[in-house]
């Protein structure tokens, strides 16, 4: 059956003239086995200048986002094409530019979406489980800490587990569900560090 749906669907792409054959294929293998900029190679960060973060939303490509500020713990990405992504400690905190943005408040425990739209509804947050793991960075395991959260949003019925690896309180991984109707995000996060020089 499902074989039967997937060839359907490639006839169907790779008869309209927008698809060619070829990348209709590379596609179909990219969204089934994942694609190429999905992993970060060492190489790549090496060449990187800035700190980025690789974001993947479902089974979808992947997207590099380039820290724009740091504001009192709040960090800002954005892409090429203006998405902007506002995490703390790792977790999504606000996105725009999606076409289901979100919005979470921590101070009061708020959270508002777009898409479906949802205004400033309570959100409960509880920590739980928290562990050492050993994780591959960049071709290397690394020790890290796993930490797994509850989010609770009572108005909608609608809850999720937001897992983030970090070390040295910087995160590495974060997986977490923007929205109801979307599948989870993947963010792998890559911070570059300048050396101060002494005088």
């Amino acid at each position: 059956m499902i074989k039967t749906y997937i060839a359907g669907i490639l006839l169907f792409l790779s008869s309209c003239t927008l698809f060619p054959y070829d990348e209709t294929i590379t596609y179909a293998r990219g969204y089934l086995f994942g694609f190429d900029g999905d992993i970060v190679l060492e190489e790549e960060y090496a060449e990187r200048q800035f700190s980025f973060l690789n974001l993947k939303i479902g089974r979808s490509p992947s997207i590099n986002m380039v820290l724009a500020y740091v504001d009192d713990g709040r960090q800002e990405w954005r892409s090429n094409d203006d998405l902007r992504l506002f995490t703390r400690d790792g977790r999504i905190e606000k996105t725009v530019g999606l076409n289901s943005d979100i919005s979470i408040t921590y101070k009061n425990t708020f959270i508002s979406l777009t898409n479906p739209d949802l205004r400033q509804s309570p959100l409960e947050i509880k920590l739980i489980k928290e562990e050492p793991i050993l994780f591959n960075y960049l071709g290397e395991d690394i020790e890290a800490t796993y930490k797994a959260f509850r989010y609770n949003v009572p108005g909608i019925a609608w809850e999720q587990t937001v897992e983030v690896i970090s070390k040295d309180n910087l995160p590495l991984r974060t997986i977490q569900q923007i929205n109801p109707l979307m599948p989870k995000t993947r963010i792998d996060f890559y911070f570059k560090f300048t050396q101060k020089k002494e005088a």
